[in-house]
């Protein structure tokens, strides 16, 4: 008895491998992402930030921006997601992603529904920071600001939300979820 449990104790550490890996040259890491919404089309605009790792290398400094900016067009999040995959030449990776910036615009039309799609995706973290982008576009947000330290714009953007608990209201995607939810009731 002492025998197979002694077995099945070593398979159990030997046979368990890496058989959800991800190689970091195979990811594209959204850092941040803005919603807008197309007003001849009335479909959304999807805007990605994606890290650009070799930019980033302190061994070959590179001239090129930290950062990828890409935008699709859809109907759903669920949509644009995929269409922004076949976009870069990696798999988008959003468990990484600081900030959710919607447009003024597509945040009067309702944000549960759009946001139900980042709270089913098991990639997508629940404490990401959501923000609506006031007299400008969501996607400006992602562009790079002046005023900055920060490489990159979700940086930014993050660290704005975090020093901010006491000058603004700031709320996460989970937090928001739930609030609307009890809402609705």
């Amino acid at each position: 008895m002492k025998r197979l449990l002694l077995v099945l104790f070593i398979s159990g550490t030997v046979l368990v491998g890496c058989w959800d890996v991800q190689e970091l040259t195979e990811l594209g890491i959204v850092t941040a992402i803005a919603i807008d919404k197309d007003e001849e089309t009335g479909e959304y605009i999807l805007t990605s930030q994606y890290l650009r790792p070799s930019a980033e290398s302190t061994f070959a400094p590179s001239q090129e921006e930290p950062f990828l900016i890409v935008s699709v067009k859809g109907r759903t999040i669920s949509e644009l997601m995929r269409k922004a995959n076949h976009k870069i030449d990696r798999k988008s990776f959003y468990a990484h992603n600081k900030v959710i910036v919607v447009s003024e615009q597509v945040a009067k039309e309702g944000l549960v529904s759009l946001f139900e799609t980042f709270q089913r995706k098991q990639e997508v973290r629940s404490y990401v920071w959501v923000a609506v982008a006031h007299e400008t576009s969501a996607f400006a947000s992602l562009e790079k600001q002046q005023n900055s330290i920060s490489k990159l714009p979700a940086d930014f953007l993050y660290s704005l939300f975090d020093n901010a608990e006491y000058d603004a209201v700031a709320t996460n995607l989970l937090t928001f979820y739930k609030d609307a939810l009890k809402m609705g009731e």
